[in-house]
């Protein structure tokens, strides 16, 4: 006999964020379980194509709305967006009870390859070693790059250990950084199924 709890929490497991500052504007809503539905809407392409790469590997449904209301200044745009989703991720995740916790994938994109590694600790924090090749993807400034993994790990309150281990295309090792997070971060998310909802997994007993 299914538990009715898990599956209220399943259905449940859906957050939303919203915040306008004299530098921009930003909604975000993410559904952990229903990953049909992905809308993106900033003035930087580049960016709704990396958070394109989180919504559809990281199998989470995810619509972001943004745009500037003062100087357009894509750092701004980009940290805000991090923020926003990690407040959104946060909410989705509760109390974390039933979640596998870690997860842990290398994601290749051509010559590009990278490393995350994700633990839902409740204690928000990005550590490794992630250098790029040169100082622009498209037009797109590859530093904004880990300042928006840092603004995602510290709202989302998880560890995410990131490490480019090889690349070569700028694009390509953004890309694939976007990827083994994505990854990384399905496994840390999803349930684990047991019929008592899994509980907390955690020694503490909280997140």
């Amino acid at each position: 006999m299914r538990d009715s709890k898990s599956e209220s929490e399943r259905r449940e497991r859906r957050g939303e964020y919203e915040r306008r500052t004299a530098e921009t504007a930003v909604r975000v809503a993410v559904d952990l379980d229903r990953p049909g539905t992905v809308r993106l809407d900033t003035p930087i392409p580049f960016l709704n194509h990396m958070l394109d790469q989180l919504a559809r590997h990281g199998r989470v449904g995810l619509e972001v709305s943004a745009g500037f209301t003062g100087e357009a200044i894509a750092h701004h745009l980009v940290e805000d967006v991090g923020i926003g989703l990690g407040q959104a991720l946060d909410r989705a995740l509760g109390g974390r009870g039933g979640v596998n916790r870690f997860g842990s994938a290398a994601a290749p994109m051509d010559e590009s390859l990278a490393e995350a590694v994700v633990d839902l600790s409740g204690r928000g924090g990005l550590y490794g070693a992630v250098a790029f090749s040169s100082p622009s993807a498209d037009g797109y400034d590859t530093a904004n790059g880990p300042e928006f993994f840092r603004a995602l790990a510290a709202n989302a309150r998880l560890t995410l250990h990131l490490d480019l281990r090889r690349g070569g295309n700028p694009h390509h090792e953004l890309e694939a950084c976007h990827k083994a997070v994505a990854l990384a971060l399905r496994q840390a998310i999803a349930l684990t199924g047991e019929s008592d909802g899994g509980g907390v997994p955690s020694t503490k007993g909280v997140l």
